[in-house]
This record gives C-alpha cells, sequence and structure tokens, in this order.
C-alpha cells in the first residue's frame, strides 16, 4: 500500500511525497487499511489537515472510508467530510471505456481479425511492408494485436490500422486466404470508434503526466465543479458545458454547485477568524432576567443577518471580474500566490483545492519502480527496507527537481 501526500509550498509549487510504502498483509480487508492509512496519518501529524483522499473505485474503498471518518475529526475536513471522498478518474474512465468496448466489440473484430491475419507469420509482415512501398505509403508505425484487457491498445491498433485502410484492400486482391476483409462499413464504424477513444486516451495522458494533474486542467474534457477556482473559466464554462449536459435542469444544477463555492467561502471565513484569533458573535445569556435590552440585542442581530445576505462577498467580486484570456501556458498557482491581497479566503481554497489529485496514477507509478529495485534478481529485501528506499527516492528526487524540502 503506498499513500502519497500532495500540498502546495510555500512558494506555491506543487509537491508530492510518498509517506509509507507499506506491506499489508493479506486480505486487504476495509478495516486493515484504515487501520494503516489512520495510523500514517497520525504518525505525521496531518490527520487534521486533510482535504481528500483520493481513491480507486471499489467496494472495499467505500467502506474504508466510512471507518477512517469514524476516526478523525469531521469538522477538520472541508464541509465535515462530505467531500472527503475522491474517486481515481482515471479508475473511473477505464470502467466506462470498457463497457463502451464491450457493447461494440463486434464491430472491431472484423478489423482485429485482418490485423491478426498480417502479423501472422514474418512472411506476411513482408508481404505487407511491400505493398506499402508499392502503393508510396509511409510505413511509419507496425501492425500489432491489442491486449484486451488494455482498451488504449485497442486504441493504438485501430489508429494505425486505419491508416492502411488501402493497403488492405490492395492486399484481398493479391492474397485469396485473406477472407476477413473489412466492408466500407467497418471501416467507418473502425473510425468513428477511434475518434471516440482518442478523446478517452488524451485524457488518459493527461492523467500520467509527471505532476499530476488537478481539476482545472481536466475539467474542459471531464466536467467537475471546483475549476471555478481558474480564473480563465470561473463558473461561465460549468454553465456552459451544463446547459449540453443537463439541458432544462442545468441551472439547478449549477445553482447546487455554486451554492457548494460559498458555503466553502463561509466556512474558509470562519476557520480564518478563529486562527486570528477571532470568535463569533455570541449573547450572553447569564443575566437576561437582569438586562431589559436583551431583546434588542437579539433584534441587532437579526439586522445585521440579514443586511450581510445582500453584502457583496469576496466570492462574488470574484465572479463578476471577466474572465481571463485563454493561456494554454497559464500558470494558475502564480496567479493565486499574486492575488492572495485581493482575494484571501479563495486563494486559502485554491491552495488547498488545486493540491487535489484527481487520479492515483501518480501513487500506482511507485509501484513500477519498486519492481525495478525488488527485481528478480534482488528479491529477498524485507518489506520495511523496500519502504525504506521507496520512500527516500521520493523524497530526493523532488528536492532535486524543485529545489525545497
Amino acid at each position: 500500500m503506498v499513500v502519497t501526500a500532495h500540498y502546495i509550498d510555500g512558494n506555491w509549487n506543487l509537491q508530492s511525497r510518498i509517506l509509507r510504502f507499506i506491506y499489508v498483509p493479506a486480505p486487504d480487508s476495509s478495516d486493515k487499511l484504515c487501520n494503516v492509512l489512520v495510523d500514517c496519518l497520525m504518525d505525521w501529524n496531518i490527520d487534521t489537515k486533510l482535504s481528500t483522499i483520493t481513491l480507486d473505485n471499489c467496494s472495499t474503498n467505500d467502506a474504508m472510508i466510512e471507518k477512517i471518518k469514524d476516526k478523525l475529526q469531521l469538522s477538520t475536513l472541508l464541509r465535515d467530510g462530505s467531500l472527503f471522498h475522491m474517486r481515481c478518474c482515471a479508475h473511473i474512465l477505464n470502467l466506462i471505456v470498457k463497457d463502451g468496448l464491450e457493447v461494440v466489440k463486434d464491430g472491431v473484430e472484423k478489423i482485429r481479425d485482418s490485423v491478426a491475419y498480417w502479423t501472422a507469420t514474418p512472411k506476411r509482415k513482408e508481404k505487407f511492408e511491400e505493398t506499402t512501398k508499392q502503393l508510396r505509403i509511409p510505413y511509419n508505425k507496425s501492425l500489432g494485436l491489442d491486449c484486451p484487457t488494455r482498451w488504449n491498445s485497442t486504441y493504438k491498433m485501430l489508429e494505425i490500422v486505419i491508416s492502411y485502410e488501402d493497403i488492405f484492400s490492395r492486399l484481398k486482391q493479391r492474397e485469396a486466404q485473406h477472407t476477413c476483409l473489412p466492408t466500407t462499413l467497418r471501416w467507418q464504424f473502425a473510425k468513428d470508434v477511434c475518434g471516440k477513444l482518442k478523446l478517452f486516451n488524451a485524457i488518459t495522458e493527461l492523467f500520467s503526466t509527471t505532476k499530476h494533474p488537478t481539476a482545472n486542467m481536466y475539467f474542459p474534457k471531464i466536467c467537475e465543479s471546483c475549476n471555478f477556482l481558474d480564473p480563465r473559466y470561473k463558473m461561465e464554462l460549468l454553465e456552459y458545458y451544463y446547459e449540453k449536459l443537463y439541458d432544462h435542469e442545468s441551472f439547478s444544477q449549477v445553482r447546487m454547485i455554486r451554492q457548494l463555492c460559498y458555503d466553502l467561502v463561509y466556512d474558509y471565513q470562519l476557520k480564518m477568524s478563529k486562527d486570528l484569533g477571532g470568535s463569533s458573535p455570541t449573547i450572553d445569556g447569564s443575566n437576561v432576567g437582569n438586562d431589559a435590552l436583551y431583546e434588542y440585542d437579539i433584534y441587532i442581530m437579526r439586522k445585521k443577518r440579514a443586511r450581510s445576505s445582500f453584502v457583496k462577498t469576496e466570492l462574488d467580486h470574484y465572479l463578476e471580474e471577466y474572465v481571463l484570456p485563454r493561456i494554454a501556458d497559464f500558470d494558475i498557482l502564480m496567479w493565486w500566490k499574486l492575488n492572495g491581497i485581493k482575494y484571501p479566503t479563495l486563494q486559502a481554497i485554491a491552495r488547498d483545492i488545486l493540491a487535489i489529485p484527481i487520479s492515483t496514477v501518480a501513487s500506482k507509478s511507485a509501484f513500477s519502480t519498486s519492481g525495478q529495485i525488488l527485481s528478480p534478481h534482488r528479491s529477498r529485501l524485507h518489506w520495511s527496507t523496500l519502504e525504506a528506499l521507496m520512500c527516500t527516492r521520493s523524497w530526493l528526487w523532488s528536492v532535486e527537481t524543485s529545489g525545497n524540502v
């Protein structure tokens, strides 16, 4: 089990550190995983500093989250823990595409059969390549079958095959045994499927970047709510996409998310006030019987609350400003670093929200690295030694790349 912490440091740089790379004996029940994770949070003294936990979308993790909440102080979490569980978008995306390919598998089968035929023997491969030269079609990528358990390999296969459509047609005239040539409709179907998979593949590659992506980066492709923190989009992008997704219900959906944003601002303002030594307004009821103006105090408090509902908040001013031009290399963290004086509460929210990873890809990459350390030629390392090597590598690499400890 790998536990990786993601945060934004004092210089407003995204940081991540492996905190634990621990062996958890089977079976990996929700109770066992919960205890290991909570112990890690307690050991690092970050149990009261959490925004979310990003996990794969499975029933064991769902049960674990509820048990973790029972061991933490809900008041320290975003919206009392209602936003605590972040489901891995890469995992969900994988499940969506797999289900989709299951529906269209018959349409892809003919393409796969053709690829299998022309890659079955070295002689057929040579014949295929010779035909590309005759038709003067660049042979930049070799044909290859996909892996049934990896949908992105199906996309790669279709992308390559489609570029050689004319080759398959020519070879049918020269190869009598090739009886699985796709029809024109099959080719068009393959192109349609490939076009859809191209979008999912682009998002998957975004998830797999070295610097873990956050919600403002992937929102234009997969809609989510916290994109209001990106001054290039704010609520406008949300309204634009939700109108396409929800039609006449878009207004209520946007209003719900807008209210969540206001609730977050209120929570952070309350927390910042307490951190500065402030307190919520109260009325001393110990001398109610002796204070003739007690009811007057209540009247004044109600009047203040009524007026405050009409006063523009920091979020109102932010949303009313025009969105910034869409610039590809826009540094959103630097923007919030420079605008903290103008929007102090929103800056605090941005520092927490924009550090939340949208997938577990960054953590899972640690298992690939561990395979290089715990190899077939060096397979008797104790798990604690392996953990020390993995954590040390993570911290030293982060210092090397960012210059921050």
